[in-house]
């Protein structure tokens, strides 16, 4: 067993599947101690059977502050200290800016954005104890964003713009902050709707199969982790995605209009 991460304290938010769920076996891997945390309870205890005595649950809303600042209480109570949080919580929503009710704009923001920040205020006390890290899950369309993806896309804009402040606010306290970019990664991340609850019937999105296994991507976040980075674009189509978001913006986005125009999509879509 490796030991990156040896009796290190860390907890992953929205890790009942997915990134997250990954993210803890990898964690436990490198001899860390585990606190998973989301809203579904027997997945979270599924999932500690199987990963065993290193991981521990703590069941929790994100969108609940007073419930983070009580969770992040008993992580630090319980295993003695938080040495690093991963704020990985979130769905995506779809559909035209439009056609978005104000309900749904509001809990994809309250997951997405505020459920982030609350876990990083929470974990902050914690974390200038031990000098430790912060991992905050974005996404590649945090740097481009794309047509019936607005609240989605806004939403992980908004976690890139946090994670580049706060680097700069904890610089010189000891605290690593990493803006973690996925491309498309195995996860449930479609499964819900756009109010963040279980679909019915599976959304199977086509990937042109350059989707990466989630263990895959965990490995390289940890990596990402331990090395402080103060960033890490996740799989090879993530950072060309990225790198024309940021680059080559006015072609890109032109290119993408056409694109959007020739497939008829609706503005109602």
């Amino acid at each position: 067993m490796a030991n990156k991460f040896k009796d290190h304290v860390v907890w992953i938010t929205g890790a009942s599947s997915g990134i997250g769920a990954a993210l803890a076996a990898e964690f436990i891997k490198e001899g860390a101690i585990v606190a998973l945390s989301a809203r579904r309870e027997n997945r979270l205890y599924s999932l500690s059977e199987k990963l065993g005595p290193q991981a521990h649950v703590f069941t929790l809303d994100v969108q609940n502050k007073a419930a983070v600042d009580q969770v992040a209480h008993r992580i630090a109570e319980k295993l003695g200290k938080i040495d690093a949080v991963v704020a990985n919580a979130g769905y995506s929503t779809v559909g035209s800016l439009e056609s978005l009710s104000e309900e749904v704009w509001r809990q994809q923001f309250d997951t997405n954005v505020f459920g982030v920040v609350w876990t990083l205020q929470a974990a902050l006390p914690y974390l200038r104890q031990t000098q430790g890290r912060i991992g905050i899950v974005s996404s590649v369309v945090g740097k481009i964003a794309l047509a019936n993806n607005a609240a989605y896309s806004a939403s992980k804009f908004a976690l890139t713009a946090i994670a580049n402040a706060l680097y700069q606010e904890l610089y010189s306290s000891g605290i690593s902050v990493t803006n973690i970019a996925p491309g498309w990664v195995d996860s449930e991340i479609w499964q819900v709707n756009n109010l963040g609850q279980p679909r019915e019937n599976r959304m199977d999105i086509n990937t042109f199969g350059l989707r990466w296994p989630s263990d895959k991507a965990a490995r390289v976040m940890l990596n990402a982790l331990y090395l402080r980075k103060r960033e890490e674009i996740v799989t090879g189509h993530g950072k060309l995605v990225a790198f024309l978001g940021t680059h080559c913006a006015p072609v890109t986005y032109w290119s993408l209009a056409k694109a959007s125009k020739a497939a008829g999509m609706s503005p109602q879509a």
